[in-house]
């Protein structure tokens, strides 16, 4: 497998997108109202722990994914069962994520074109990024 390299100011703007990018089409705290930048502090404050544990989990495992290591941890056939849930949360809410997209370009932009044509837009370019590999998307 290639070692794919990114540098850490690449690595910082892509989370940075990815914790934004959704937000501006979704919204987020509508009903905080006025303290939608308090639940802000108070998601990423939550998120830490789980991200310390995850971090601390790959340092304990080099050279290990996360599904290897749910394997090693858990068993076998509760490692997989875990896996199999994760990668359905994942398909899940990255459905979620491109129906919202595809509402949003429908609602602004495309009103009279079916949804399912910006979606596909959407996948076919996500697959594409993908393909190029991580430092394909640090360059973008």
């Amino acid at each position: 497998m290639n070692k794919e390299v990114i540098s850490n100011k690449q690595g910082i703007c892509l989370i940075i997108l990815f914790i934004t990018g959704s937000t501006f089409v979704v919204g987020i705290g509508s009903k905080a109202e006025n303290d939608s930048w308090l639940a802000i502090i108070l998601s990423t404050l939550f998120a830490f722990p789980i991200l310390m544990i995850y971090a601390r989990l790959l340092s304990l495992f080099p050279q290990k994914d996360l599904f290897d290591i749910l394997e090693i941890i858990f068993g076998k056939f509760i490692g997989k069962f875990i896996s199999i849930l994760y990668i359905w949360f994942s398909l899940h809410l990255g459905t979620l994520v491109l129906r919202n997209f595809g509402e949003f370009i429908g609602t602004i932009s495309l009103s009279k074109t079916p949804m399912i044509i910006p979606m596909i837009f959407i996948i076919f370019l996500s697959t594409w990024i993908i393909k190029g590999g991580i430092e394909l998307l640090g360059r973008w």
